[in-house]
């Protein structure tokens, strides 16, 4: 099961108590703080998976792994403000682009475009995740690999609204494009109302899914995600948006790409909607 800590939850627990009950393997950088980024592989011949919070072992059959970005390892939520340097990066950050900090810390009144996403419940990877990302997509693309990326803040600025983006989401959209052959897609929550948008640069497609508590009883939102080797479906229930992404960006020769995605987006249509 992946799981992964968003600032509701940060508001309520602290990262000890979180990886407790949710079985997130935080771990421990030098700056003594606790980090929750890690992945987690499916093999390709058997049903069997792994985790893995450094790297890829090299003799591994699998396919397909899913990366966990923690975008609140630089952040103000649950950071000790005397010992911790992300949570002093983190005040740093939000004093020098945001006027409203302290004293509104969430508000990005006066702001303008993008700079809106500087504000307190949101936050940023610090460079150790970033050197860890980058090195697990390279093992990813020398075993063979493809990634779904997961983090809660969106990556992208097409996929939400900019109050909802990570702080430094420029770095990791970077990375990404420079593996285009290897990602699949981004997702993501916090924007409660969903987004999506396919990067021209790269093709990697970046979903940020519609939020459970926005429906009310008796609808229940969930979605399941099918992988295929040229296509990805969402299959959503309740207020969860169904639809086909194609993974032409992969440089795969497919017989019948086109039209596969094609009749599967008039049978979503026709069932449960596209929008």
């Amino acid at each position: 099961m992946i799981t992964f800590a968003g600032n509701h939850e940060l508001y309520n627990l602290s990262r000890k108590d979180l990886g407790e009950k949710l079985n997130i393997p935080f771990i421990v950088e030098e700056t003594g703080d606790l980090v929750g980024y890690y992945s987690h592989s499916i093999e390709s011949n058997s049903n069997s998976q792994t985790d893995d919070s450094s790297s890829v072992d090299n003799n591994s059959n699998s396919k397909l792994r899913f990366i966990v970005l923690d975008s609140y390892d630089i952040c103000v939520l649950d950071r000790c403000p005397k010992q911790s340097t992300k949570h002093q990066c983190a005040r740093k950050i939000l004093s020098t682009n945001n006027p409203n900090y302290p004293h509104e810390e969430n508000s990005p009144e006066g702001l303008e475009g993008l700079f809106k996403r500087f504000v307190a419940f949101g936050g940023g990877i610090d460079t150790p995740q970033l050197q860890w990302f980058e090195s697990l997509l390279q093992s990813s693309r020398l075993n063979g690999e493809k990634v779904i990326l997961v983090s809660h803040q969106p990556i992208h600025p097409g996929s939400s609204w900019p109050t909802c983006l990570m702080w430094n989401y420029a770095d990791v959209l970077s990375i990404m494009r420079s593996y285009k052959d290897v990602i699949l897609a981004s997702f993501s929550g916090h924007a409660h109302k969903g987004g999506y948008v396919r990067d021209e640069e790269s093709g990697i497609h970046f979903r940020t899914l519609e939020a459970v508590l926005e429906s009310p009883d008796p609808i229940r939102t969930y979605g399941i995600v099918e992988v295929w080797e040229d296509r990805m479906i969402v299959r959503g229930s309740g207020d969860c948006v169904s639809d086909v992404y194609d993974l032409d960006h992969l440089g795969l020769e497919v017989d019948g790409r086109d039209g596969n995605v094609q009749s599967l987006r008039d049978e979503l249509e026709e069932r449960v909607g596209i929008v």
